[in-house]
């Protein structure tokens, strides 16, 4: 282990400081908003330090680039971030992070300890075709349900290329130690929140730093049902949320505004993924709807609008933190689209988007959902044409409390492939959504917090009919494994 040389004044090669001394990263580390070229890499050091970071193709046996290390300081919580470029498209990267402070520690080449470690794909060149994978879902830590979660370990067993974080990644408006009150109003009690959840659900730490992940918030990152234009508290939660996450904020990501969240990646010919942001630009949930009324402001919109209208992929995923199909909160103040027949909700502005999606989009479009804490697919035949104009896949939670479906909203027709929530045969409906796309077919999958796949819906590029459905509960019940999973963890009260 030797310092570079000269790269301080007094450290010469072979010479170690004495008063050098190793910094952990407790919080792990994130791979973020890869791209076929880029990708933003995360940590957080304990303490003010000097972070170090390396980085190679995993099938190369060459010592692959090196970043410049970066300071952490107590301004940002002491959280890092590094923009990688140059990457090649479709290709794994293996890296390594560590951490010193005191004289000599932006010199030294090799850790002083063990590395933080971790792993992300980046995504296929925009003109190839090859097959690609994403898991989703949300609703980390709220109704006191803590870790440790199960769902992550079993996303990994899918080793997806991308982990789209569906919104809830804290609950900063419930009671836990890192906040007993659940009244949050600095950005240190929501800097508090994300070190809460990565410290205490090592299953969760463990799948981030083992793919790229995309994350977009919904209300509880803030305070429930939150609108950008009523709420005081925006600038700090914020601020919390793009230190604890590897949003990718350069221009041509999320354009010259620093505190934009909704932006787009493209994962090879056939996939594009749109990540919207509800809740910064929406109006108050309790205002009438109408033409006027809006969930995303008139930028975001046109910018989907524009994006999807542009894309030449077979397949455009347009990731939204509320549902479609499902009402939510009281009808006085419905915080999704859906209004469940009351005069509030945003249906409005999605009439809007659905008819350019008929008239301008040729891409099959498939909205993936969360926040209600159960999982549903269904398809929306919005002219009665025989052939769906889009899709939505809704998946959830994590490790908040599930809750069972309830009845669809039927302004626009949802034909229901499938749904699930609440009690199931091994206790609590824990899950998620993988969407992967290959030759010309996407197919939409919920698993289960065992493992057990319980639907499979495929969607054909071409678009012309109904999906194909299969509702793997009722073709072979539990899997083998998955019965073995229950009975291993039947007795534990923290099984999630």
């Amino acid at each position: 282990m030797q310092p570079d040389t000269n790269l301080e004044d007094g450290c010469h090669p072979g010479e170690f400081p004495d008063d050098l001394e190793r910094v952990s990263l407790d919080h792990g580390a994130v791979a973020g908003d890869a791209t076929a070229e880029t990708a933003v890499i995360w940590t957080r050091t304990d303490g003010p330090a000097v972070v170090h970071l390396r980085y190679s193709r995993a099938d190369s046996a060459g010592d692959g680039g090196r970043a410049s290390p970066r300071g952490s300081v107590e301004a940002n919580d002491c959280t890092v971030r590094f923009r990688l470029t140059d990457l090649r498209p479709d290709t794994e990267y293996e890296y390594r992070l560590w951490a010193a402070s005191g004289f000599g520690a932006g010199a030294i080449t090799e850790p002083l300890g063990e590395a933080t470690t971790g792993r992300f794909r980046t995504a296929p060149a925009p003109d190839e075709s090859s097959p690609v994978s994403l898991v989703w879902t949300g609703d980390t830590w709220g109704q006191g349900r803590s870790p440790p979660y199960q769902i992550p370990k079993r996303m990994a067993d899918r080793d997806p290329d991308c982990f789209l974080y569906l919104g809830d990644t804290i609950y900063a408006d419930h009671g836990t130690p890192a906040l007993p009150d659940g009244d949050p109003e600095t950005v240190d009690d929501y800097r508090a929140k994300y070190r809460e959840v990565r410290a205490e659900a090592p299953n969760l730490r463990d799948f981030l730093s083992s793919t790229a992940t995309v994350a977009i918030w919904d209300d509880h990152e803030v305070g429930n049902d939150w609108a950008g234009t009523e709420e005081p508290r925006l600038p700090e939660a914020r601020q919390a949320f793009l230190e604890y996450w590897p949003v990718d904020r350069h221009e041509s990501v999320t354009g010259e505004d620093g505190g934009r969240l909704y932006r787009s990646f493209r994962w090879g010919s056939e996939l594009e993924l749109f990540v919207l942001d509800s809740r910064q630009y929406r109006d108050d949930n309790a205002e009438t709807d109408g033409p006027e009324k809006t969930m995303l402001g008139e930028e975001q919109r046109e910018w989907l609008q524009r994006g999807l209208a542009e894309s030449d992929a077979t397949f455009a995923l347009v990731a939204s933190s509320v549902s479609l199909s499902s009402p939510s909160s009281a009808a006085g103040a419905r915080d999704s689209w859906a209004d469940g027949d009351a005069d509030t909700g945003f249906e409005h502005e999605l009439a809007g988007l659905l008819s350019h999606i008929r008239e301008e989009v040729d891409s099959t479009v498939v909205w993936l959902t969360g926040d209600r804490h159960f999982a549903r697919v269904a398809s929306f035949d919005i002219d009665d044409d025989g052939r769906p104009e889009l899709y939505e896949a809704l998946a959830s939670p994590m490790g908040a409390a599930p809750r069972a479906p309830g009845v669809p909203d039927p302004t626009f027709g949802p034909n229901v492939h499938y749904e699930e929530g609440g009690k199931y045969e091994y206790g609590e409906f824990y899950n998620f959504g993988e969407a992967r796309v290959e030759d010309g077919t996407l197919t939409i999958s919920v698993f289960d917090k065992v493992g057990d796949r319980r639907c499979r819906v495929s969607i054909d590029a071409a678009g012309d009919g109904w999906p194909t459905v299969e509702d793997t509960r009722t073709l072979s019940g539990p899997s083998f494994v998955g019965t073995l999973r229950r009975s291993f963890d039947e007795f534990s009260s923290r099984w999630r």
